[in-house]
């Protein structure tokens, strides 16, 4: 865990992306705040006993049970890192007043990292073509634009160069 004996905050992240993130997050933690973190295929009986104590929940992917929802009694925020928040009952939250945030703008490294000739961000601007595909007409016509300039040989080249 971060932070200090004289926490005030406790944040409880239900993590499906992987240890290495976890460390990260919990790294990351400005003073005054006490992380942890549990994979997020936790039973809920297991959740429990952390929601109830919990300030702030972190969640990916972006899934919570009614029943544990309703048991976070003192939480202040409800943070999804994800882009969307369809599996989250958003009538209930507001019930509870609890406020729900999700993490929009999360796919703008890919577009830093093609900027920078990243080969890494190459490869993630495909896949979200790929899925972009599906959202017709605009994504599908973007998807095929992405697709047509990223797949260009002078594109590949410049790509290949720097390790990709």
């Amino acid at each position: 865990m971060g932070g200090d004996e004289n926490v005030s905050n406790k944040v409880v992240f239900f993590n499906g992306l992987g240890e290495q993130v976890a460390e990260i997050f919990q790294g990351k933690a400005p003073k005054g705040f006490e992380t942890t973190w549990r994979p997020h295929r936790l039973p809920n009986d297991e959740k429990l006993p952390l929601v109830r104590e919990a300030d702030f929940l972190v969640l990916h992917p972006a899934e919570i049970a009614e029943d544990v929802l309703r048991e976070a009694k003192k939480l202040r925020l409800l943070q999804l890192l994800t882009a969307g928040y369809d599996k989250i009952d958003l009538r209930l939250a507001g019930e509870l007043g609890i406020p729900v945030a999700t993490n929009g703008g999360a796919n703008a490294w890919a577009g830093r990292a093609l900027r920078r000739e990243q080969p890494a961000g190459r490869t993630a601007v495909l896949w979200l073509a790929v899925l972009n595909l599906f959202v017709l007409p605009f994504g599908t016509a973007l998807g095929i634009y992405a697709f047509w300039v990223l797949l260009h040989n002078e594109t590949r080249a410049v790509f290949v160069s720097t390790g990709g």
